[in-house]
C-alpha cells in the first residue's frame, strides 16, 4: 500500500532560490488540490519537491526512486518539444541527449510525466483565469489559440503570454511571479480536458490513491 506520493517537479529560479520554490510549490499544491484531498482522505501523505532544471529534477528523482519503498514517486518536467504519438513520456525522456546521464531504466512508465510542451501551456486552457490574473491590460487577441494546447510550440506559448501582457503596469508575464499565482487559479479540469498528458498524470496518481 502506498503511504506517500512524491512529485518531483521541474521549476524554480536559477540557484534554487528558496522563495521561488515555495511559491511554485504552493501553486502546484492548489492545482493538484483534488489529488491532495483524496490522498488525505486515505491517510496518504502528498509531497511536492521543486527541483530546478530538467536535468537536476531527473537526477534527484532517479536517486530518490532507488531508495523508495512504500512511496509512489512521480517525475514531472517540461517536454520543451512536441511528443509524438508513438512515444511514451519515459521513452521521450530517454531519447533526450541532455538526460543521457539520468538512468530511468528502473522507473515505471506511470512514474514519468510531461508538461507538454511547457508548464505555461496549461494556462492557455483557462483564458478566464488569465483575464482574472492580468486584469484590464491583458490582450487576449495576442494569445495563440488552439484548443489542443499541447500542439502549440513552447516559444509560441511563452511569446504569446509576453505579448498579451506587455502593456501591464506590473510588466509582462514572469514565470515565477505570475506562473505560481496562475497555478493557484486555473481550473485543473479544463486543463485535463485539452492536455492529454495532464489527464494521464492525474489518472496515474488517482489509481495509486
Amino acid at each position: 500500500m502506498v503511504k506517500e506520493i512524491q512529485i518531483y517537479i521541474e521549476g524554480g529560479a536559477k540557484g534554487q532560490d528558496r522563495a521561488s520554490s515555495v511559491e511554485l510549490r504552493k501553486g502546484f499544491s492548489t492545482f493538484f488540490g483534488e489529488l491532495v484531498e483524496k490522498a488525505r482522505e486515505k491517510n496518504i501523505r502528498f509531497k511536492l519537491i521543486i527541483c530546478g532544471s530538467t536535468e537536476i529534477t531527473c537526477k534527484i528523482f532517479s536517486q530518490a526512486n532507488e531508495k523508495s519503498s512504500n512511496e509512489f514517486l512521480v517525475l514531472l518536467v517540461d517536454s520543451d518539444l512536441p511528443v509524438s504519438e508513438d512515444e511514451t513520456p519515459k521513452s521521450f525522456l530517454q531519447n533526450q541527449e541532455k538526460l543521457k546521464k539520468c538512468d530511468l531504466r528502473k522507473v515505471n512508465e506511470n512514474q514519468c510525466h510531461l508538461m507538454v510542451q511547457v508548464m505555461e501551456s496549461w494556462f492557455l486552457a483557462d483564458i478566464d483565469a488569465l483575464k482574472k490574473h492580468f486584469g484590464q491590460d491583458f490582450k487576449e487577441n495576442k494569445l495563440r489559440k488552439n484548443k489542443k494546447v499541447e500542439e502549440i510550440a513552447k516559444d509560441d506559448v511563452l511569446n504569446s503570454l509576453k505579448e498579451s501582457t506587455k502593456d501591464r503596469k506590473k510588466g509582462s508575464y514572469h514565470k515565477i511571479q505570475d506562473g505560481a499565482k496562475l497555478l493557484e487559479i486555473i481550473n485543473s479540469n479544463r486543463v485535463r480536458e485539452v492536455a492529454p498528458n495532464c489527464e494521464r498524470l492525474f489518472r496515474a496518481i488517482l489509481e495509486k490513491i
